[in-house]
């Protein structure tokens, strides 16, 4: 199918339906990665109702078998896949006391390791060779606020987060002598619908401009001075760009 393709791995209705929009009216065709076939016929179904070109592929982020199996059939249905964006979101199971880090185990660990680290590497290996043929692409990988601020009762997601903000910094750093674009997205308010500082409508914004630009290699969205730990001239130093929403 001739036009470009996003791939949004972890598509719910809140950040990846809006992301998806805000593609879609530049024309792209969309590709929608999760676990449940009602949750993605749903937002095909939304997406339509716009004049978006979009399907759904069922898989769940942590099976490596099922992950590389959506891939090919997106692959299948729009043919050349020109940008990912990765935001499962690492969602507590079981018992929430586990988050802590006197109580942290190994199996929620390993849950949101195999999830958050090993399924965007996937996604990444899944896409990177036609990338590095042509010489071109786009890979946005999403973090929380937890990857750069201590939050013990969120320990295992910012264990994860600051790895997956690793790996998307390390991306960049190769990629873009390549000609392709890595960057991370680091949200770190709360994903609401009309909310002043987290409309995901906002945010899906951010990561277009980010996709047209590709003059930073991370983006950092909060509310202000809300989370009370680092000053903008601090953050400047680190060359990171904070977003505050207009």
């Amino acid at each position: 199918m001739p036009g470009k393709t996003l791939v949004v791995v972890g598509a719910g209705p809140g950040l990846g339906l809006e992301i998806a929009r805000r593609f879609g009216r530049e024309r792209f065709n969309i590709a929608l990665i999760a676990r449940r076939r009602e949750s993605l016929d749903g937002l095909v179904a939304r997406l339509s109702e716009d004049g978006i070109r979009a399907e759904g592929f069922v898989a769940d982020v942590g099976d490596e078998t099922a992950l590389k199996s959506a891939f090919g059939g997106i692959r299948l249905r729009f043919g050349r896949i020109d940008v990912l964006e990765f935001s499962p979101v690492p969602a507590p199971e079981g018992d929430a006391d586990k988050y802590s880090p006197l109580t942290l185990d190994r199996a929620t660990m390993d849950r949101l390791h195999r999830v958050q680290i090993l399924g965007a590497i996937t996604c990444v290996q899944e896409i990177l060779p036609e990338m590095l043929e042509r010489g071109d692409g786009t890979i946005l990988l999403t973090t929380s606020g937890s990857a750069l601020h201590v939050m013990p009762v969120y320990t295992p997601v910012g264990i994860v987060m600051a790895g997956l903000r690793s790996y998307a910094l390390c991306l960049n750093e190769v990629l873009a002598k390549k000609g392709i674009y890595a960057a991370t997205v680091c949200i770190g308010v709360l994903i609401r619908k009309g909310d002043p500082f987290g409309d995901p409508a906002h945010i899906a914004g951010v990561y277009f401009n980010m996709f047209k630009t590709r003059n930073r290699a991370e983006q950092v969205i909060y509310a202000g001075n809300d989370l009370n730990v680092l000053h903008d001239e601090d953050m400047a130093q680190r060359g990171v760009t904070w977003e505050r929403p207009k």
